[in-house]
C-alpha cells in the first residue's frame, strides 16, 4: 500500500493543485473585466464556466483525498502492528 501511495500521491496532488489554480486564474481574469462581461450580457455564461471549473477541481481533489486516506490508513496500520508486536514480544 505504501508503494501505491508513494507512486500516486504527487501526480494526484499536482492535478488537484492545477485544477485549483486554473479556476482561480479564470476568476481573476473575469473579475478584471467584469464591466465588459456585464455589457455583453455574458454573466450567465461566465457563472457557468466558473461553476464548471469548480466541479473539475472537486473531481481532481477526490483522487487526492483517496490517496491521502490510504496513506493515513497505512500509517495507522503500521503503528498498530508495531505496538501489538512489541506487546507480545
Amino acid at each position: 500500500m505504501t508503494r501505491y501511495v508513494a507512486k500516486n500521491l504527487r501526480p494526484k496532488q499536482h492535478a488537484w493543485n492545477k485544477a485549483t489554480q486554473d479556476r482561480i486564474n479564470k476568476v481573476v481574469s473575469i473579475l478584471s473585466s467584469i464591466k465588459i462581461v456585464k455589457m455583453l450580457g455574458l454573466t450567465e455564461v461566465v457563472k457557468s464556466q466558473i461553476s464548471d471549473s469548480r466541479h473539475v477541481e472537486i473531481e481532481a481533489s477526490k483522487d487526492m483525498r483517496w490517496v491521502s486516506v490510504l496513506a493515513n490508513a497505512s500509517g495507522m496500520f503500521s503503528q498498530q502492528y508495531t505496538i501489538r508486536f512489541n506487546t507480545f514480544s
